[in-house]
């Protein structure tokens, strides 16, 4: 099973809360002080989103499969992530579940911030798969009127004293349908076509 949050969603954004950081924060090298983790995810290509979100869906897809509870959804994926992690370069610092869409949003323009799938100590304590990015109003507008036509939430937050946003979806499935759709709008059309991927399983397996 793939777990999901029993939630409201709310596509709801003030852009002029947004504030977009400086160079010297944006490729701070020694972490946040609200994600002490943090790389500078900037300028990862559409090509990177193709294939992690291709691998990416398939491994959810597997680990729901073979999940009997949350718990266990859980800890399939970070087994796999522990046996493979030396083939995860573009996703250095993300967790399997939100990798291509924090990669979608740093092809699309925007710095993201911080990340999660969702760790669960119960439903009701745990926070829903999400991104937290910054962008500028241009790029805001756009990703608030594809917000709205997808099963994902979207609001105003506060990222190191700087306006940004969070995206948030009940599941997993949910929050990754949304950077497709984002690729599908921008990216898709100057993929290189020869990295279609046809299994693939075979990328980390």
């Amino acid at each position: 099973m793939i777990p999901r949050h029993n939630l409201e969603l709310e596509v709801s954004v003030n852009l002029k809360e947004l504030q977009y950081p400086p160079e010297e924060v944006l490729s701070w090298e020694e972490g946040l002080v609200c994600n002490h983790e943090y790389r500078d995810m900037r300028g990862r290509s559409w090509e990177a989103f193709f294939i992690s979100h291709r691998a990416e869906k398939y491994l959810i897809t597997e680990a729901g499969k073979k999940a009997r509870d949350e718990e266990e959804f859980d800890e399939i994926l970070n087994r796999f992530l522990d046996k493979n992690r030396r083939r995860f370069a573009d996703q250095m610092g993300l967790e399997l579940g939100v990798s291509s869409t924090a990669i979608a949003l740093s092809a699309y323009g925007c710095a993201p911030a911080e990340s999660c799938r969702s760790h669960f100590d119960g439903l009701e304590n745990s926070l829903p798969p999400h991104v937290v990015f910054w962008t500028r109003e241009k790029k805001a507008k756009n990703l608030v009127d594809l917000a709205k036509r997808k099963l994902v939430g979207l609001i105003n937050c506060e990222m190191e004293e700087y306006g940004a946003l969070l995206l948030y979806a009940k599941s997993i499935p949910d929050l990754m349908d949304f950077g497709k759709a984002l690729y599908d709008l921008y990216g898709k059309k100057g993929l290189n076509r020869k990295l279609i991927v046809e299994h693939p399983e075979r990328i980390f397996l």
